[in-house]
């Protein structure tokens, strides 16, 4: 049987799958394009809702950010995202809605706020990448280099004066220690046994003690008489006890004749009668016995007068003896003073050279380092100087010595111990004596003596003579330990001897004082009262920060991004998921002078603080690349951003056309806030001028300690200043040096601050200050005989970029005449002898080539020639004093110099290289360091190359915030440009509740979107749930 529709009913079924099937991939690929749709309406929504930035930082910063809250963010973005999904087809109404969009969910979250210091980097470096002039920064790097150069010097000047003091104290050490020991300590003893004046006072004590005991012995006088007084007293006992009955008699006889004078009785007047004459002869018996006592009392006194005057010269012989063990003891223990004083000057001086070795290696590690860059004529004079300053103290000699000192100590010691013992004892027994005599006296008195006599010759005896046999031990066991040093000790260094001696052990030496006017501690007064007149902050300040109390402003400077509380944590900076790797760096630029009363110390900070800068400095830029780049750019940004104290000399509107906010916090000073990050402006101002004042004390030292004339000039001074006094010559040097260089530095800030440049390294016709104005009230004689370095050519005319380079060769001159003349300097001589003798060189028989091919060739003929003439007069020189010595360097120097300058050599060598140097003088077109390249391979030596072109460049108040800035930690500038912006648009929008943290740079936003399926079933979807989620995220 056929069946009919079995066709159809198949179709039917497979039509109905394929039609269910055909539906489901349309969906699907509805959903695939829906999905592609909606992501690129987030990402236009996203981007849309980033053009609302800030306008007001943007204008004034260039930065863009939101500050819209997260609500209002969503809300804005879902606006945007449902018009750009045409949700309901509110634009093209009548139309197919092809997909049926609903939004059902959108959360923004923002990220990235400005308080985050690599997010403000970030949009920094991207604003200034277009904006940052290449050659400008450029130009301050190659600036920055011969900079940095002489800031690293001075540091190891600051090092190497730091050596000398220590090497001059060391001396002054030694000395004292050599004849402490040679004047001294080897008098407790000669040849093992006591010296004559402890023998002699040893040899008393046995005298006196047997004139004690024979003034005590049986038979003697006073033996005798004080058998005598005790007989006496026994006596007018005895008769007193007689007149005492008697009178008892003669009592009982008046009573009986006054009885029988009432009676009657016959016979009564007879018998009183007999009584009469019974009590008569009573007391005439009476009689006689009290003038028999009244002899005997005068004997007893006389042999009382007798006793007592020898028990008083048995106490003065006691007292004696106890006086010449005192003595003994006292000499003992001051020389446990000596060994004492001894030690502890042995301890300074081990320690001492400890201290300068490893000062002299570091300055000997900084010459290495810095010679591989620049060996110029600076650290040629400080390798010179460094040679010099010899360290004449063996550890193990001073080991010995200590040693030996600790033998003597321990044998004094028990000595002293003893002799204590032997002093105590005999002051007991002197006071028995004493006691011994107030009795005898008392009993004297009563002419009643009922004790024994005592003695005490024998005790005195025995406990003296083991003090003959302690001594002598003490004296055979006593080492004599010598300490010989080099050079000689000579006549003012004795005589400073005497007076240490004076002070330590009260001793009363006759010494040299009359030459000692105070007129160094005058110098002092005078430097200090220069800086103080100089460092005065006349100007003004009206910042917010001038009329909030201190209270108030920590109120505010607590809500600023780089406020770090307790435990060091930034918590007003709201921070991403982003981990930084690299360590915190908690580097602060120095204030450049601290607040140290002592001059040396102050100015020496400074010096110090320059090797540090100088160190970071290498340090950064040797890390050239893209960290580097970011640092430049930020400092840029910053010196165009922010306005700084010097604004009415240094042309700068802002960093973009809208200008600085017409309000802020600080008046000026913004960039010195980056810097220092101090509350008051006014302070940050004074630290950036101090900074300054450092840095350019340090250059203008190495100036003065590379110029003959000046230092000469600064020796004479020191020893007219000093000169009586054997340690203190070159200790003031070194603080007129020091004076000079901050006068100088001082004119050199005021300078800058009115828009002057300074240049990096000054030459004898840049410098500026005389030597007078440190000596004001001091002496006339020091003005006097140190102008001679005022009659240079100040008045003529000399090229600048030729000055340079003669600044130059003479440094370099100076250099090789000191290294020639080292052997002679190392052998110690007198400061001055009083030698007038003519200290003009004869330059004669040197030879000159026709022409130096560079640098290095001119060093090697000038090296050569100070050798020369040094092998000539070597002979003589040896037996030259300091200052002729550093007379005949000064002249020498200068006779090479102008040799060297009318030859036809040199003239020849300058004529190829003016060009140059007239180029970066007058600022040209083009890199800096190109030019410096090419002036570099025509010097041919690096160093002489960053020395002359530190003479020819200069730096204004802004190359030195910028230098500043540049060792000031990325993260410490990025949050205090923050804090300023922060307090800049508070006052700016009036809004005392802007914060930072609050705008953000990127915005993450996650969507969940449905669409309408056309063939799944609704019961199969879940339409609470968007069948779309797309998460994006953007920023600027």
């Amino acid at each position: 049987m056929r069946l009919r529709g079995s066709i159809t009913v198949f179709m039917s079924i497979i039509l109905s799958a394929l039609i269910a099937f055909t539906g489901i991939i349309v969906d699907a690929s509805r959903l695939k394009i829906a999905k592609k749709h909606a992501q690129a309406a987030v990402q236009l929504s996203v981007q849309s809702a980033l053009t609302q930035y800030h306008a007001p930082l943007k204008e004034h910063y260039g930065l863009m950010s939101m500050g819209c809250g997260q609500e209002e963010l969503e809300a804005f973005i879902l606006e945007l995202l449902e018009n750009n999904l045409a949700v309901e087809n509110a634009y093209l109404p009548g139309l197919v809605d092809l997909y049926g969009f609903q939004v059902k969910n959108v959360t923004v979250t923002p990220f990235f706020n400005l308080t985050e210091d690599y997010v403000l980097e970030q949009q920094i470096t991207q604003f200034m990448k277009y904006r940052a002039p290449a050659v400008a920064i450029g130009n301050f790097l190659e600036k920055l280099k011969a900079l940095k150069t002489c800031m690293a010097q001075s540091g190891v000047l600051n090092k190497k004066m730091d050596l000398e003091k220590k090497l001059q104290k060391i001396r002054e050490e030694q000395v004292y220690l050599h004849l402490l020991l040679a004047e001294r300590i080897r008098g407790f003893s000669e040849g093992g046994e006591l010296p004559q004046n402890l023998q002699n006072h040893l040899n008393i004590i046995p005298g006196l003690a047997n004139d004690i005991q024979t003034l005590e012995k049986p038979g003697s006088e006073l033996d005798t008489s004080w058998d005598s007084m005790i007989k006496i007293a026994e006596n007018i006992s005895n008769v007193e006890n007689d007149i005492r009955r008697l009178q008892r008699e003669a009592d009982d006889l008046e009573r009986e004749i006054a009885g029988y004078e009432t009676s009657e009785e016959e016979g009564a007047d007879d018998y009183i009668n007999s009584l009469t004459d019974r009590l008569s002869a009573i007391n005439n018996e009476i009689s006689l016995q009290k003038a028999y006592i009244r002899d005997e009392k005068d004997l007893f006194k006389k042999n009382a007068d007798v006793c007592l005057g020898i028990l008083r010269q048995i106490e003065d012989k006691a007292k004696a003896v106890y006086s010449n063990v005192s003595t003994i003891s006292d000499v003992v223990e001051r020389f446990i003073d000596y060994h004492n004083e001894a030690a502890g000057l042995a301890d300074e001086i081990a320690k001492g050279c400890e201290a300068a070795e490893k000062i002299r290696v570091e300055i000997e590690d900084q010459i290495k380092i810095q010679s591989a860059e620049s060996d110029n004529a600076f650290l040629m004079r400080i390798k010179t100087e460094v040679n010099k300053l010899v360290i004449n103290a063996d550890p193990d000699v001073i080991h010995n010595i200590s040693a030996e000192i600790e033998h003597n100590l321990a044998v004094l010691k028990d000595t002293k111990s003893k002799m204590d013992e032997y002093e105590t004892s005999l002051r007991q027994v002197i006071d028995e004596i004493h006691s011994f005599i107030r009795n005898t006296e008392d009993g004297t008195a009563r002419e009643s003596v009922h004790f024994e006599r005592e003695t005490f010759g024998s005790r005195i005896n025995h406990m003296s003579e083991p003090i003959g046999n302690v001594l002598k031990t003490a004296a055979a066991a006593y080492k004599k330990p010598a300490y010989t040093i080099e050079p000689a000790v000579n006549g003012k260094e004795k005589n400073e001897f005497k007076k240490w001696c004076n002070t330590v052990f009260n001793e009363e030496n006759d010494v040299e004082n009359s030459r000692d006017k105070g007129y160094q501690k005058k110098l002092k007064q005078n430097i200090r009262k220069n800086e103080e007149e100089n460092s005065k902050e006349e100007e003004q300040f009206n910042g917010d920060d001038t009329r909030l109390s201190n209270k108030k402003l920590d109120e505010i400077f607590q809500k600023l991004p780089s406020y770090r509380d307790k435990e060091g944590r930034y918590v007003n900076v709201k921070n991403s998921d982003y981990i930084s790797e690299e360590p915190e760096d908690d580097y602060q630029p120095s204030a450049g002078v601290n607040d140290n009363t002592d001059v040396e110390e102050k100015y020496g900070s400074a010096l110090n603080e320059n090797g540090n800068l100088a160190s970071r400095i290498e340090k950064l830029m040797a890390s050239a690349g893209e960290a580097l780049i970011r640092v430049l750019y930020v400092n840029e940004y910053i010196v165009s951003a922010f306005k700084n104290a010097n604004l009415e000399n240094i042309k700068n509107t802002g960093i973009s056309l809208a200008g600085f906010p017409k309000e802020s916090f600080f008046e000026k000073g913004e960039v010195e806030y980056i810097i220092f990050g101090a509350k008051k402006e006014k302070t940050n101002v004074l630290l950036a001028k101090s900074s300054i004042f450092g840095i350019r004390m340090g250059l203008n030292l190495i100036h003065i300690y590379t110029d003959t004339e000046k230092t000469a000039a600064a020796l004479t001074a020191a020893n007219i200043i000093a000169g009586w006094s054997a340690f203190g010559v070159p200790v003031v040097k070194n603080l007129i040096l020091i004076g000079w260089a901050a006068g100088e530095s001082w004119l050199d800030v005021k300078g800058i601050d009115k828009g002057e440049p300074v240049p990096v390294y000054k030459t004898k016709n840049t410098w500026k200050l005389d030597l007078k104005s440190m000596f004001s009230g001091i002496a006339e004689e020091i003005i006097n005989e140190t102008t001679d370095w005022l009659k240079q050519t100040k008045n003529e005319l000399i090229d600048e970029g030729e000055d340079a380079l003669r600044t130059a060769v003479e440094s370099i001159v100076y250099s090789a005449v000191n290294e020639a003349f080292l052997p002679v300097e190392q052998m110690y001589a007198e400061l001055d002898k009083g030698d007038n003798s003519d200290t003009e060189p004869v330059i004669s028989g040197i030879d000159i080539p026709n022409d130096f091919g560079d640098m290095q060739a001119l060093k090697e003929w000038i090296i050569k020639a100070a050798k020369d003439h040094f092998e000539s007069v070597k002979s003589e020189a040896v037996n030259w004093s300091v200052l002729k010595i550093e007379e005949y360097k000064k002249n020498l120097t200068k006779k090479i110099a102008d040799f060297i300058f009318e030859s036809s050599a040199y003239k020849n060598f300058v004529s190829r290289l003016k060009g140059k140097l007239d180029d970066i003088i007058n600022h040209g077109g083009g890199l800096l360091a190109d030019k410096a390249d090419e002036l570099g391979g025509k010097i041919g030596d690096t160093g002489v190359k960053e020395q002359v072109l530190g003479s020819v460049i200069s730096f204004d108040y802004l190359d030195y915030l910028r230098l500043l800035l540049f060792v000031v930690p990325q993260k410490t500038k990025l949050l205090r440009i923050a804090d300023l912006m922060q307090l800049n648009m508070q006052k700016t929008l009036n809004n005392p509740e802007f914060v930072l943290s609050g705008y953000n740079t990127f915005l993450l936003v996650e969507a969940e979107i449905s669409f309408k399926y056309l063939f799944i079933p609704k019961n199969l979807v879940n339409r609470d749930e968007g069948q779309i989620k797309i998460q994006w995220g953007y920023g600027y």
